[in-house]
């Protein structure tokens, strides 16, 4: 029996230790670039990590990921966003702009949030530096929801689920209002998902 219960003791304490996951949500899209996988979105989706399980799970990082066919290309002029509405805030928006000009001040991974912003009076818009990763074809972003306006925290809902990889301004990476939209490839959900 003093055998059974050290092992129980170390998995115990394992569990208490390492991030919780909470549902994941993801939405998919036929591969349909088949000249540049590097353009070509596979799926994207939302997903927590935090402490405890079960009904005392509590989240704390919001995660939001693209994945690509190959590895996203490493050059000015092309954009990779994550986006979804949240009602009483607006647009929340992942983006990804490697090679700018802007992406060197800024950097290259930035969260447009529609809301809680104090910098301007004439906006509540902000702009936050998630933490970001490129694995082959997978992007990842990461934030702490405590960085986060209260509208996008735990319960918040995610509406209007979009990703798309598109031409930007080369510069400063901003999205060609306007223009033709996503030039290259979307997908799209009409599915929600709630932050839990």
């Amino acid at each position: 029996m003093r055998r059974l219960l050290a092992p129980v003791a170390v998995l115990s304490a394992l569990a208490l230790v390492a991030p919780s996951h909470a549902g994941s949500f993801t939405y998919e899209d036929p591969a349909d670039m088949p000249l540049n996988g590097g353009l070509d979105i596979r799926s994207a989706g939302y997903s927590t990590t935090g402490k405890g399980s079960g009904r005392a799970y509590v989240p704390a990082t919001l995660v939001a990921t693209m994945s690509l066919t190959a590895a996203p290309l490493d050059q000015a002029g092309i954009g990779y966003e994550v986006a979804a509405v949240v009602d009483g805030c607006g647009d929340v928006i992942f983006s990804y702009t490697p090679g700018t000009v802007g992406s060197s001040v800024l950097g290259e991974a930035l969260l447009f949030v529609g809301c809680g912003g104090t910098a301007d009076p004439t906006s509540d818009a902000q702009l936050l530096t998630p933490k970001f990763a490129v694995e082959g074809g997978k992007l990842t972003w990461s934030i702490g929801l405590k960085a986060l306006p209260k509208e996008v925290r735990a319960g918040a809902v995610l509406t209007e689920l979009l990703s798309r990889v598109d031409v930007v301004e080369p510069a400063f990476g901003t999205r060609l209002v306007g223009a033709a939209p996503a030039v290259f490839d979307t997908a799209a959900t009409d599915k929600t998902w709630k932050i839990s």
